[in-house]
């Protein structure tokens, strides 16, 4: 496995701090009545590390704990919120 790159590098840990700040914005939305479901995808983050591994033609099927990856991947912090 190639080392990363200093870019990469920020790239994972934006994404792995994304993915937690969603997760406590959801946590507190749903805390003031204004969610009807959460799953915490704590301790999880560290999956956009597997992301960043991939082949652009890897398929992925994500689970509810997978924000990190998925956000890896290209989705935005909007799109797991809408679901």
């Amino acid at each position: 496995m190639p080392a990363l790159s200093k870019e990469d590098k920020l790239r994972l840990l934006t994404t792995i701090l994304e993915s937690r700040h969603a997760d406590l914005r959801e946590q507190n939305l749903n805390r003031q009545g204004k969610g009807h479901f959460h799953v915490s995808g704590m301790g999880h983050e560290a999956l956009a590390a597997v992301s960043i591994q991939m082949e652009p033609d890897d398929y992925i099927v994500s689970y509810y704990r997978d924000r990190g990856l998925v956000l890896g991947r290209g989705m935005t912090t909007r799109q797991p919120g809408l679901e």
